[in-house]
């Protein structure tokens, strides 16, 4: 039985009431400090650790700020996202992307290449970091980014329950010292760097990256 494990909240629709709090737009330009933020709000308030009964949450994180991402031209405005077909995850985002009138259907992120490769989608909406991970920063042409982000995600770090009730207390020690703060700011700053290395991967494939319209 695998003994830790990391998973988007989103996945599971209409479980996680109160993880949705560090998905709205604009938090921030960067992972880390809203991983640090979500963490010590969520860890500080029972009902966050209540939606997880069952495994020992170790840390609560988010990814860096979300960006949109096409294939077929610039987007800086509401209006320019319609006409094109969008591939979202769950969560807030895809109440986000409703609002905004984009057509949108729910795929998990690793099916992103193949919708865009295949023409099915135009679209997804990412962090900068998904580009390279998922493999289609060579697919994509044009990206839209948004001051402190349109959307974050959030993810919980957990432990299965049972496999830390059995360790010992050195053990449980050792876990604890890097959980909640410690684990989120690793989380978050690991992030932060591959969203860098990512961002410049998009500039050497000559993605045109744009600010969106504030109106």
């Amino acid at each position: 039985t695998q003994s830790t494990w990391d998973t988007v909240h989103g996945y599971t629709p209409g479980r996680f009431l109160y993880t949705q709090m560090a998905e709205f737009p604009f938090l921030g330009n960067t992972s880390e400090p809203i991983s640090v933020a979500f963490n010590k709000v969520a860890i500080k308030n029972p009902q966050f650790l209540a939606e997880h009964q069952g495994v020992k949450v170790i840390s609560f994180f988010t990814h860096g700020p979300g960006i949109v991402f096409n294939t077929k031209r610039p987007v800086t405005s509401v209006e320019e996202l319609g006409g094109l077909k969008w591939r979202v995850g769950g969560g807030m985002v895809n109440e986000i992307s409703k609002v905004l009138g984009m057509n949108v259907t729910l795929k998990p992120a690793p099916d992103s290449y193949e919708l865009l490769s295949g023409g099915v989608m135009d679209g997804t909406l990412f962090p900068a970091e998904s580009t390279e991970s998922f493999k289609i920063d060579k697919l994509i042409k044009h990206a839209t980014t948004f001051p402190g982000g349109l959307y974050n995600t959030s993810f919980v770090f957990m432990m299965n329950q049972a496999k830390y009730d059995k360790l010992s207390a050195d053990e449980k020690k050792a876990v604890d010292a890097i959980s909640g703060e410690v684990a989120a700011r690793m989380f978050g700053r690991g992030w932060d760097k591959v969203d860098r290395r990512a961002t410049a991967l998009m500039q050497a494939n000559n993605v045109q990256i744009v600010k969106a319209d504030a109106r």
